[in-house]
C-alpha cells in the first residue's frame, strides 16, 4: 500500500508539473516570432507573397480564437504588383469544448477594412484561378465535412472595396463601402443579411 501511495503521489507530482509548463509554455508563446514560418507556408501552398504587417493575437479558453492586424497577399504572377488582398483586421474564434466533440461553434466572423482586386487578362485567365484549381490540388474522392455539426455566429464584414479589372471586355468597375452583416449562420437553415455598398464604373 505504501508503495501504490508513493506512486500515486508521483504521477500526481508529474501531472501537475507536466500541466504546469503545458501552462506556462502557451503563456508565454507568441504568435508573432512565427510569421516568418507562416508566410514561408503560405508561399509553399500557393505561390504568393503573405505580409503580417501587424499583430498576431491568441486566445485559448474558453475560445479559441485568432486576431490578425493588417495583412495583405500578393497577385498572381503577371497581374503586376498591386495586393490582390489587404485587410486591416481579421478576426475568428471557436468554443473549445465542442471542437473535442468534432462540433463546431464559432463566434461572429469578423473582416474589417479588406480591400479585394479582382482582374482577368487579354486571354481569360483570372487572378485568383491559381487559388481556387490549383495545378497540385490532390483530388479527393472521400471529400466531407470534418464536423458533426457547424454554428457560425454570423459574417460581420464593414468598409470593404472590390475593384474587378475585365481587360478581355475593357470594362473596370469599383464597389466601395461595402457592409455586410449576418445573423447566425446553420447549414440547411435561412439565414438573416443586411448589406450596403456603392457601385462605380469606371470604364468604359
Amino acid at each position: 500500500m505504501r508503495l501504490l501511495s508513493r506512486l500515486a503521489i508521483g504521477l500526481v507530482i508529474i501531472l501537475v508539473l507536466s500541466i504546469g509548463v503545458i501552462t506556462i509554455t502557451l503563456i508565454n508563446f507568441d504568435p508573432n516570432n512565427y510569421k516568418d514560418t507562416i508566410a514561408a507556408k503560405v508561399k509553399e501552398q500557393t505561390g504568393r507573397t503573405l505580409n503580417i504587417n501587424g499583430d498576431i493575437d491568441l486566445t485559448l479558453y474558453p475560445w479559441l480564437g485568432i486576431n490578425v492586424e493588417s495583412i495583405s497577399l500578393s497577385n498572381a504572377a503577371n497581374f503586376g504588383d498591386r495586393p490582390f488582398l489587404e485587410t486591416k483586421t481579421i478576426k475568428a474564434r471557436a468554443k473549445l469544448l465542442p471542437l473535442l466533440r468534432k462540433e463546431l461553434e464559432m463566434d461572429t466572423l469578423i473582416l474589417h477594412g479588406a480591400k479585394v482586386n479582382l482582374a482577368r487578362d487579354a486571354k481569360g485567365v483570372n487572378n485568383w484561378d491559381d487559388l481556387v484549381n490549383p495545378e497540385n490540388k490532390k483530388q479527393n474522392t472521400n471529400q466531407h465535412l470534418p464536423f458533426a455539426a457547424l454554428i457560425l455566429g454570423g459574417i460581420d464584414i464593414k468598409d470593404m472595396s472590390i475593384q474587378w479589372r475585365d481587360m478581355q471586355q475593357g470594362v473596370e468597375y469599383n464597389i466601395t463601402n461595402t457592409n455586410i452583416h449576418t445573423g447566425e449562420l446553420k447549414l440547411g437553415e435561412p439565414i438573416d443579411i443586411t448589406a450596403s455598398s456603392k457601385l462605380v464604373a469606371t470604364k468604359p
